[in-house]
């Protein structure tokens, strides 16, 4: 089975024996286009990227409407990793002494941002991710609470659960943590 993947850090590919991530593609032909923290925007435009009706299965790890776009000449972190990466309120916090563009992102985060009006840009974006994807056989997956924004017709797996009883240090999960994640989208797919 081919698979197409995008999404964020949590479907990033770390090449690590414990990752759900690295457990998936040794039973499936997996295409990931994943990026450490980047936006619902940079997720849509991986999948605008390539042709979706090339795989069997599309698997996209929808990331937090929290994400600042930016151009990334703008990225705050230079490792390979990350170079694409978005804005988000801990990275500029931790930043914000040592990097002019985190102090001002920081004070936007205080003072402007307004959570309301980019949960409704992120529920757009993810609107049109719905549409692009319309014909294709899709599993949507979050590992946040998706309580509140966009509603894929019931075809969106929450893993927030799992990701608060097992955090650690590989797609943000421990090891069990990867496992159950691993083992639900086998089951899944």
């Amino acid at each position: 089975m081919k698979i197409l993947m995008c999404g964020d850090s949590f479907s990033y590919d770390h090449d690590n024996e414990n990752s759900w991530v690295t457990k998936l593609r040794s039973n499936f032909q997996v295409t990931n286009l994943s990026q450490c923290g980047i936006g619902e925007y940079k997720i849509y435009q991986q999948l605008k990227s390539v042709d979706v009706n090339n795989f069997d299965k599309i698997l996209v790890s929808h990331g937090s409407p929290n994400r600042l776009y930016i151009n990334q000449e703008y990225a705050l972190h230079k490792d390979r990793t990350h170079k694409n990466s978005d804005l988000i309120f801990t990275d500029v916090e931790n930043k914000k002494d040592n990097n002019q563009l985190a102090n001002i992102a920081y004070n936007y985060f205080i003072n402007i941002f307004d959570l309301e009006y980019y949960s409704y840009i992120h529920n757009l974006i993810c609107q049109d991710i719905d549409q692009l994807t319309r014909h294709t056989d899709i599993l949507h997956i979050t590992h946040f609470n998706y309580s509140n924004l966009y509603n894929f017709n019931k075809k969106l797996i929450e893993f927030h659960d799992i990701w608060m009883q097992h955090p650690g240090n590989i797609n943000h999960y421990d090891p069990t943590g990867n496992t159950l994640v691993y083992k639900k989208l086998v089951e899944l797919l």
